[in-house]
């Protein structure tokens, strides 16, 4: 998402809802390198005190134990919980369960396959396409060095 979608939306929001609390922006980023910083347009607001950067890749073992860190696990789990009890087809389940999985492995690039599933309690990520192709593309792969 670019900054002017942001800040965009943001201004909005705040002009058709003026909520009777001051606002909080966090922008959540998986490394530097993906984050296209706009310092022209943007660069005051990005160094508001409302407005935070993060980067997975930083956050260390410290974030590990950390309350936000919690919460998002916890949600995670819940839709994965709640997508298994309401969802009675199948297939239509697997996909919700894949895109919320194929999101976490996005967002968590330095973290293991096996990390990801003890953290989030997701025995199915062998299961995902995301995983299935990128085994089968590790398969070609080593065949071709052959």
């Amino acid at each position: 998402m670019s900054y002017y979608r942001l800040f965009g939306e943001l201004f909005v929001y705040l002009r058709q809802y003026k909520p009777p609390h001051p606002w909080r922006m966090v922008v959540i980023y998986p490394n530097r390198s993906a984050e296209r910083e706009q310092n022209l347009h943007f660069g005051q607001l990005l160094a508001l005190e409302q407005v935070r950067r993060i980067y997975l890749d930083e956050l260390g073992a410290a974030a590990e134990n950390s309350l936000g860190v919690g919460v998002v696990k916890l949600v995670i789990r819940r839709l994965v919980e709640q997508a298994k009890q309401q969802i009675t087809d199948e297939v239509v389940q697997n996909n919700l369960i894949n895109l919320i999985e194929t999101i976490i492995v996005y967002k968590l690039p330095q973290k293991s396959r096996q990390e990801i599933e003890a953290m989030f309690g997701l025995s199915e990520l062998k299961q995902t396409k995301v995983y299935q192709e990128a085994k089968q593309e590790g398969s070609e792969e080593g065949k071709q060095r052959r």
